[in-house]
């Protein structure tokens, strides 16, 4: 079984959250780390989608999207 990969994206980013994952073993992402520190949502999903990640974010406008390009109710995630 595959560790879980979290992408934070900047509306949700706290320093002492990720420190406290990282310190856990998690592996997290942020823009920063990435270089997408003020970029669009689009590729905020499209970088955490490229690396397998699962995308925490307080971006109400940014989820309601994700979950209509999503999978269905009983569809499983690719791997």
């Amino acid at each position: 079984m595959s560790q879980i990969k979290v992408y934070i994206d900047e509306d949700a980013m706290d320093t002492d959250l990720v420190a406290a994952l990282r310190s856990r073993g998690v592996t997290v992402s942020t823009p920063l780390d990435a270089s997408l520190a003020g970029q669009s949502d689009g590729e905020q999903l499209a970088f955490a989608t490229e690396h397998g990640c699962v995308l925490y974010t307080f971006n109400v406008s940014i989820s309601t999207g994700f979950t209509r390009s999503g999978p269905r109710p009983g569809e499983n995630m690719p791997e």
